[in-house]
């Protein structure tokens, strides 16, 4: 998905520099759909910085996933989505070492 993300920016910076050589554009103008193209790619790249298998692995060896886990289901709360409990748990053990 985020593979497809870079190619749509990339899609959207050709048609932007198409759509320049085909209108008259101020200097203005192109200086800011110039600007839009390089933001659009620079946030491409970062976004798949985390499509790397290293980094993910290493992400994996820090984060104490078993724990998370583990305190998760001694929150007593089956109406709560996964997700919410990650963040409710993470967010109690933030305040502990703060």
């Amino acid at each position: 998905m985020l593979r497809s993300m870079s190619a749509a920016a990339d899609e959207l910076a050709h048609r932007l520099q198409q759509q320049r050589q085909q209108e008259s554009l101020g200097p203005e103008q192109k200086q800011q759909q110039e600007q839009m193209i390089r933001v659009l790619r620079s946030h491409c790249q970062q976004v798949l910085q985390y499509e790397d298998p290293v980094l993910q692995s290493q992400c994996r060896d820090l984060i104490p996933i078993a724990e998370l886990e583990k305190r998760c289901s001694q929150q007593n709360r089956p109406e709560c989505p996964l997700k919410e409990l990650l963040i409710l748990v993470i967010l109690s053990l933030s305040q502990i070492d703060s």
